[in-house]
């Protein structure tokens, strides 16, 4: 919370609100001097070496993560519109093929291409296999295992 405070991108409501804080735990939190001094810690070491634009933008595409997921599983939105969004998450996630002088990637535009010529019933069932691969079962309950 003190880190974000000091870079400043929200305002402190949003920040108290993303961290279940009410305004009165906040108003006590600045009258604590280890807190303050985090937060003018932060802010130094900002200014000194500097929050680069990569650094912003991490978190910023961190943030909007619930918004693509949202946006994939609303069948509202286009079947390009969802593939593209899965590429982002798969590029976010670090899951794209690392590039090799000998890697034959010719099969690149075809998966593309069978992504964008996909419904959106049928790219959203396989975006939720995937999904759910990559997730803890879910029991009986709705709870996950």
């Amino acid at each position: 919370m003190a880190f974000e405070l000091a870079l400043g991108l929200d305002s402190p409501e949003v920040i108290c609100e993303r961290y279940e804080v009410s305004t009165e735990e906040f108003l006590k939190l600045r009258q604590q001097p280890a807190f303050m001094k985090q937060v003018v810690d932060y802010r130094a070491e900002i200014k000194d070496k500097g929050l680069t634009f990569r650094n912003k933008a991490k978190i910023m595409a961190e943030d909007l993560l619930t918004n693509a997921y949202d946006m994939i599983n609303n069948p509202g939105v286009p079947a390009n519109v969802k593939a593209d969004l899965i590429k982002w998450v798969g590029k976010m996630a670090d899951y794209e093929p690392k590039e090799s002088k000998n890697a034959d990637q010719s099969f690149l535009p075809a998966v593309a291409a069978t992504i964008q010529a996909l419904s959106d019933g049928e790219l959203e069932l396989r975006v939720t296999q995937l999904v759910s691969r990559r997730s803890a079962p879910i029991t009986i309950e709705g709870e996950r295992a």
